[in-house]
């Protein structure tokens, strides 16, 4: 991304968080998964980076990071543009066919789940959140999530009413709208890993951008771009905040939708 086109842009953003309320047990000083593309990134100038975790035991989970339709629709690019901010990788099953995981780590209890919206969500167009246990059984389901009429970064948290998540579990989250007449979705996966003693008194410790860092040094993603997400909301035209967040999305290697993606506002609470 052009730094001179993020700053001139960033200027003008007046950002809030909307958050509806609505592997290993425990996180260590993880090694990158090395090839995962966006490992080992720097986020915040402290020279903390992200580090990709390696998968489970069982292998990577699929997911589908960007808009797909449910029905074989929702070609439009618009469509497509819908996105999951957690990262994604390309890997190869026992059956040797290559697929997309998407899946991350958390630390929180009851996580904040993140995505890309690039068109609006109404009352009558809204959106849905469904998170599964491993079991297939749905543990909480947002329905009518609305987005004002331009795009926006929406965060959706499960709310202390709903079972918090357990350590070592897995969980499948989807997220769908309606694009181009379609159901349009993306889905992908969350863990909840536990903090190690040294590393609970580091963040404790820490400032928030270093808190941030700290989390994805240690492969904890939803943590690290929450914090983030808040700090935009309380400080938005704070110039470190903003750079760290560019630096940490630039992780999920969006491509040409990248500086559209980093650039949106995240959207005001309603």
């Amino acid at each position: 991304m052009n730094a001179s086109k993020f700053w001139l842009k960033s200027a003008a953003i007046a950002a809030a968080v909307l958050v509806l309320s609505a592997a290993p047990a425990v996180a260590q000083r993880y090694e990158s998964a090395g090839d995962a593309p966006g490992a080992d990134r720097a986020i915040g100038g402290g020279g903390h980076r992200y580090r990709a975790p390696l998968p489970p035991e069982a292998g990577a989970p699929a997911g589908r990071p960007f808009g797909g339709a449910s029905r074989g629709g929702g070609d439009l690019p618009l469509c497509q543009s819908l996105a999951a901010l957690v990262p994604s990788t390309r890997e190869v099953g026992r059956n040797g066919r290559e697929y997309t995981s998407v899946w991350a780590l958390t630390a929180a209890a009851h996580p904040t789940f993140w995505f890309y919206v690039p068109y609006a969500l109404t009352s009558d167009e809204p959106a849905e959140f469904v998170l599964f246990d491993d079991q297939r059984r749905i543990i909480y389901r947002k329905q009518d999530i609305v987005l004002s009429n331009q795009p926006g970064i929406i965060g959706i948290s499960l709310p202390e009413t709903a079972p918090a998540l357990e350590i070592g579990r897995m969980y499948r989250w989807n997220f769908q709208t309606r694009c181009g007449g379609e159901v349009v979705f993306v889905e992908g996966w969350i863990q909840r890993t536990a903090l190690d003693a040294e590393l609970t008194s580091e963040i404790d410790r820490a400032s928030p951008l270093d808190r941030a860092a700290l989390y994805a040094e240690n492969g904890i993603w939803y943590d690290a771009l929450t914090l983030l997400g808040n700090l935009r909301r309380e400080d938005p035209d704070n110039l470190d905040v903003l750079n760290a967040w560019m630096e940490l999305l630039e992780v999920l290697e969006l491509g040409e939708s990248e500086e559209e993606i980093v650039l949106t506002p995240i959207a005001p609470a309603e």
